[in-house]
C-alpha cells in the first residue's frame, strides 16, 4: 500500500479521536456558537464531519468493492492538487452542499451518536485500505475535481484536522469568555 495514505489514515484517525475528545459532551458547551470563530457551534463543526466522513467511506467502500465506478481519465482541479499537496483548507472560502450541513440547533446526544457511527466506519475502513489505495476509480469533489481512493483518505485527514482546529477555537472562544463573565461576577 502507498506509505502517504497509511500515514494519511493514520493522521485521521488521530484526529478524529481528538475532535471526539476535544471537548466533555454534557458541559453545555457543545452546542453554543462562538460567533467571532465560526457559525457553527462545535457540535456541528462535527456533525458536518461525521456526515462528510460517512459519504466518502460509503464512496470508498463501493470503489473497494467495484472498480468499475470509475472516472480514472478525470482529475483534481488546480485548487484540488493545491489543497492536497498544501496539506490545508483556508477557512471561510467554501460551502458545505446542503447534505453536509449541520442542524440549526444542536441535538448534541444525536450528533454524538452520528459522529460516533462515523469513527465505526472509519475504523473499518482500515479493512479495505490496501484496495481502496491501489483502485484507479475516482469520484468528484465540489470543488477539487475527481479524486482517487488515496487522494480522498489525504483529503478526509485534511479536512478532519480544519474543524479540529476550528473546534479548539471555539473552545478557547469559551474559555476565555467565560473567564471574563466569572471576573464581572467577582
Amino acid at each position: 500500500m502507498h506509505k502517504r495514505t497509511t500515514k494519511d489514515y493514520a493522521a485521521l484517525l488521530q484526529y478524529y479521536d481528538q475532535l471526539m475528545d476535544s471537548f466533555d459532551w454534557r458541559d453545555g458547551l457543545a452546542d453554543l456558537p462562538a460567533p467571532t470563530v465560526s457559525a457553527w457551534s462545535a457540535a456541528q463543526q462535527i456533525e458536518h464531519v461525521a456526515k462528510v466522513k460517512q459519504s466518502i467511506i460509503g464512496r470508498l467502500t463501493r470503489i473497494a468493492q467495484d472498480d468499475s465506478v470509475n472516472d480514472e481519465d478525470k482529475r483534481p482541479t488546480f485548487i484540488g492538487r493545491v489543497i492536497l499537496f498544501v496539506g490545508s483548507i483556508p477557512r471561510g472560502g467554501g460551502k458545505s452542499p446542503e447534505r453536509f450541513v449541520a442542524a440549526p440547533h444542536s441535538d448534541v446526544a444525536k450528533i454524538k451518536g452520528v459522529a460516533t457511527a462515523a469513527h465505526e466506519d472509519l475504523r473499518r475502513l482500515e479493512e479495505s485500505l490496501p484496495t481502496v489505495a491501489a483502485s484507479t476509480g475516482r469520484f468528484p469533489h465540489q470543488y477539487f475535481g475527481h479524486l482517487s481512493g488515496q487522494q480522498w483518505v489525504r483529503f478526509m485527514r485534511i479536512h478532519t484536522l480544519h474543524h479540529l482546529k476550528i473546534v479548539r477555537d471555539i473552545r478557547k472562544h469559551h474559555a476565555t469568555h467565560a473567564g471574563k463573565r466569572n471576573d464581572a461576577h467577582a
